[in-house]
């Protein structure tokens, strides 16, 4: 197989892959191999026609194509299911009608394989669902696949898996999170006093909408005794959110309007909460890794968790230090916050999306160095 943006990419002035207009002539290019299958990937496309136009593209220069679409598992710590349903069913469709009968389901592992490599049953399922079933066009909750079958497969209801979408398919966030922006990912990870991304969250109204996940997640775990550990993981991962979200928020704010109660309520039990949360979240993080993954990894991934809890530990001191008297000022709280990503081009998205760890932890990552 080779996939076909090397060849793509030669086409467009940009050096783009989705850019090619449909008169594009090959003929220029080196022929293809023979015996070589060329895979057609996208995972970033929600309309029947731009995968029409680009499948007919594909067999200008090989009878043999392939199509390999996203699982989209690799937005953060939680699955995009929204976007991998809304992308893959015009996808599979064109597939049908322009003959192209072999598929690929792919579970890229961007940035430290962070969500759960069971996270992506759904989106296998329901892929398989869409190329088995013979029907086409299936959109929104008609394609998500039967809750009987899915709990046949894997255990779990496709209730339950939908709620996985919702860890970063929150108020902000583009139709379907066609943005991939990943709250869960940036605000688990986030310094609560240096808040990177307060000022992209606030007004949204995350800390209520991780209190009602965490609360429908504890609800189907209540009835299901025998539900997978993922939704265990995923339910404290919800209460973390709950608690951290807009804990940095609170605290600057509350700095800045001499509100020394709360600083002193944060110190002494917002932010032990979270402590506790994380820890119990690295525990589960590392017994679903062992159970899907070689040992391999895992150390990016505690390295991450722990820094989460030693930079709570560091503001617990630091608040501590400010209330005793033992300084006057808490220079990481002065800084004005900034929006970390505006988006111009849509009034309608108001979040954002930021997969590189690097870039979250801290400002100083200049240039990756």
């Amino acid at each position: 197989m080779i996939w076909s943006d090397m060849y793509f990419r030669l086409k467009s002035p940009s050096g783009d892959y989705y850019d090619l207009p449909p008169e594009t002539d090959f003929s220029d290019l080196p022929e293809f191999p023979e015996g070589v299958a060329m895979v057609y990937w996208d995972y970033y496309h929600d309309e029947k026609k731009h995968y029409d136009n680009y499948i007919k593209l594909h067999k200008k220069l090989s009878d043999q194509t392939l199509f390999a679409g996203g699982a989209w598992i690799w937005n953060g710590v939680a699955p995009n299911y929204s976007w991998m349903a809304a992308t893959l069913m015009p996808a599979l469709e064109a597939c049908r009608e322009n003959g192209v009968s072999e598929v690929i389901c792919t579970f890229w592992q961007d940035n430290g394989a962070e969500t759960p490599m069971t996270a992506g049953n759904l989106s296998l399922t329901t892929f398989a669902e869409a190329c088995f079933s013979g029907e086409n066009g299936l959109q929104g909750e008609e394609q998500r696949v039967n809750g009987d079958y899915m709990e046949f497969l894997w255990g779990d209801g496709r209730e339950a898996w939908w709620l996985l979408d919702r860890f970063d398919n929150v108020p902000g966030a583009g139709k379907n999170n066609r943005y991939a922006d990943n709250p869960s990912k940036f605000l688990l990870y986030q310094d609560v006093m240096l808040g990177l991304f307060d000022e992209q969250i606030r007004d949204l109204g995350l800390t209520e909408h991780y209190q009602r996940l965490a609360e429908e997640l504890a609800e189907y775990r209540s009835r299901h005794s025998g539900a997978h550990v993922l939704f265990e993981y995923y339910e404290v991962l919800a209460r973390l959110l709950e608690q951290k979200a807009e804990l940095g928020i609170r605290i600057h704010d509350s700095y800045h309007s001499g509100d020394r109660d709360y600083l002193a309520e944060a110190e002494k039990n917002g932010i032990p909460a979270c402590i506790r949360l994380t820890e119990r979240l690295a525990d589960l993080r590392q017994k679903i890794w062992m159970e899907e993954c070689k040992v391999f990894g895992y150390e990016v991934l505690d390295i991450r968790l722990a820094g989460v809890r030693a930079r709570l530990e560091y503001a617990g001191k630091r608040l501590a230090q400010y209330l005793s008297g033992e300084t006057d000022c808490l220079p990481e709280l002065e800084e004005k916050r900034l929006v970390y990503a505006p988006d111009q081009s849509d009034g309608s998205h108001a979040l954002c999306s930021c997969n590189f760890w690097q870039n979250i932890v801290s400002a100083g990552n200049i240039a990756g160095i």
